[in-house]
This record gives structure tokens, sequence and C-alpha cells, in this order.
């Protein structure tokens, strides 16, 4: 577990982190995030792109079921959606290409406390999976830098 640093930026790849804030821990999921359906470039561009997908999910899955032993409160942040729910404005043909039915179906059976992802500029700015609120920051929507009050108390 790491003491945070308020200057640190720690850059999360397919992995998770602890942290203790004000006495509490609190792990972070971090990766990519997956695409249910490669971009065009990427399916003629990046070999095996369906497979890193894939991987992608398997070790997010592994992660945040490790999170959740460690402890109740958990992040988890992406960069493409995790649900095509917050995707509302942007072109419904492109949702399998800027997110993920299968990482919503993560958030539904490991409930971490709250998920973050950026990428649908036009999407919806916070949306609900079951109890899990998933907030979208990408800066093209919010026109600022989004900051958000966690829903566990004394953090």
């Amino acid at each position: 577990m790491r003491d945070t640093a308020r200057d640190a930026i720690i850059f999360l790849d397919d992995e998770m982190t602890t942290l203790t804030i004000r006495g509490k821990d609190i792990a972070i999921v971090g990766s990519r995030g997956v695409l249910d359906q490669p971009t065009y470039w990427q399916a003629r561009n990046v070999a095996g792109i369906r497979e890193v997908y894939t991987k992608r999910l398997e070790t997010l899955d592994e992660l945040l079921a490790k999170a959740k032993t460690q402890t109740p409160q958990t992040i988890l942040l992406t960069h493409y959606t995790p649900t095509f729910r917050s995707l509302k404005g942007e072109t419904q043909r492109a949702y399998a290409q800027m997110g993920s039915k299968r990482v919503e179906e993560l958030l539904i059976k490991h409930e971490p406390m709250l998920a973050i992802h950026g990428h649908a500029h036009r999407g919806v700015r916070r949306v609900m999976i079951n109890n899990v609120p998933v907030f979208n920051v990408a800066l093209p929507l919010n026109r600022t830098i989004v900051q958000l009050k966690t829903p566990v108390k004394g953090f």
C-alpha cells in the first residue's frame, strides 16, 4: 500500500494500486479499457487487437476481484466507457467502438464504489449501473476539469 503523496501521479495500465487516504484504504483499478469492437484503424493496424481486449477484460475481472478482498472502497478508472449507457448523445452505431457492455457486466459483478471514464465527448456525465455511479469526465463534454466527491464518508 502507498501513502498518498498529493503531487504524485500514478499511471495504471491494467493495474491496481491501494492508497491510504485519511487512514482509509482505497483500491484503484486503472486501464485503458475495452472496446466491444475494435475501431477500423485498430483492426487494420494492431495485430491481435481482439485478443488484447479479451485479455484486458479478464485482467479487469481479476483486479476488481482482488481489490474487493482488500477493501470495500474500489474505484475503476478507464479511458473507454465501461457502459453504453453513458454514450447517449454519441452516434449509436459507434457505441461498440467507444466502450464495452462486457465491462458493464464487471461493474454489476464486483460493484466498485464508482467508475470514472473519458472518451465519450458527447455522452452523458453520470449514469448508474445498479448501485455503481459511472462518471464521464471527458473534457469536451464537461468543458472543465471534473472534481468528484466520493460517496464514502471521510474521503
